[in-house]
């Protein structure tokens, strides 16, 4: 079995990347975020070929840790044959951000961790590159994790399951295709 867990920086995209691991054959994605021990310790739903979790806020690549912390974090994902695959986005786009930047030291220190440590992670993929160039992400995805695709990129969000979509952000940021322009200010006012 194949097990992957997403790590990066608030506002880079882990999320929509969790998504989209929907996309791919025999693939459970475990909905929310989990630490680092939860991660190591999934157990898959029978039948399950690749599973697929997404940070917690005290993982490393995903907060200022100290680096006997990330060290120790690293070590156990190599032990359970957890794959870390990172997700990044330009600074300004992240300190910027509408719903809450996570700060530019948290930034830069997720960011310094990455470069620090890049031989633990799988992948990093580029926020910027899954918006513009998603079949280009999802074919070097399958190649990295040697994956089935199930469904293109491209048809997000109509293969995630509803239940992956958190209500409190309404259907404009969670269900917006590929693509598509950002909700206007107004728009967000209007979800409920």
């Amino acid at each position: 079995m194949i097990r992957i867990h997403i790590v990066g920086c608030a506002k880079t995209g882990t999320t929509l990347l969790q998504r989209l691991f929907w996309a791919y054959q025999g693939a459970h994605v475990i909905h929310g975020e989990i630490t680092p021990a939860a991660a190591c310790k999934a157990t898959p739903p029978p039948g399950v070929e690749v599973l697929v979790s997404k940070r917690s806020m005290d993982t490393a690549f995903s907060a200022d840790l100290a680096p006997a912390v990330i060290q120790q974090q690293l070590e156990a994902f190599a032990a359970a044959g957890v794959q870390l695959v990172a997700t990044v986005r330009a600074r300004e786009a992240v300190l910027n951000a509408r719903s809450g930047s996570p700060g530019a030291r948290r930034y830069d220190a997720c960011v310094g961790q990455m470069r620090a440590y890049r031989g633990h992670l799988a992948d990093t993929v580029s926020y910027e590159e899954l918006i513009h160039r998603p079949g280009v992400v999802q074919a070097r995805l399958a190649e990295v994790f040697n994956l089935r695709a199930a469904h293109p990129f491209t048809d997000y969000p109509e293969f995630v399951p509803p239940h992956a979509f958190v209500k409190a952000w309404g259907p404009s940021y969670s269900a917006r295709p590929l693509g598509a322009p950002p909700p206007s200010l107004a728009d967000d006012k209007a979800d409920p």
